[in-house]
């Protein structure tokens, strides 16, 4: 698979969509969302956006593999700056890594978030992003919106 066609697959959810298989948690500040090509959507009223999904782990990767396919899409197609890289758990034991982005929007500072967790046969991304002053005042509903998430 061409390079160009794997970060599509990967970041806009191209590739072939499974059944739920975790358990997201929306935080008390948040309402969840119905929307085409996630798993999982919740929204903050200030407009903070949390996003789930899983994807087949095809062609078959490793956690830095996607890792670092995201960093690359994201700064040289996207534009955005990586701010932050680190380690997440998931609630239901598995290490992945979080991707923390910046870059302006509008003319204002906005900060985008992707959490990666790696299985055989999957692939779980979960987002979060909007305005960086509205991110960074949900950043602990978001940081345990991350640990609390199940992969079954």
């Amino acid at each position: 698979m061409h390079m160009k066609h794997l970060l599509t697959a990967l970041l806009f959810g191209l590739s072939v969509m499974g059944c739920q298989r975790f358990e997201a948690k929306t935080p008390a500040e948040f309402v969840e969302l119905e929307s085409p090509g996630y798993d999982y959507r919740a929204a903050s009223a200030d407009g903070v956006v949390l996003a789930a999904r899983s994807l087949e782990n095809r062609p078959k990767g490793t956690l830095s593999f996607y890792v670092d396919v995201t960093k690359r899409k994201l700064r040289e197609r996207d534009g955005y700056t990586l701010v932050d890289e680190r380690e997440a758990v998931a609630r239901s034991g598995q290490r992945g890594a979080t991707l923390r982005f910046g870059r302006d929007h509008g003319g204002a500072p906005h900060s985008y978030q992707v959490t990666l967790f790696v299985t055989d046969d999957r692939i779980f991304v979960l987002e979060a992003g909007g305005a960086k002053p509205d991110v960074e005042a949900h950043a602990t509903e978001i940081d345990a919106s991350i640990a609390s998430f199940v992969i079954k």
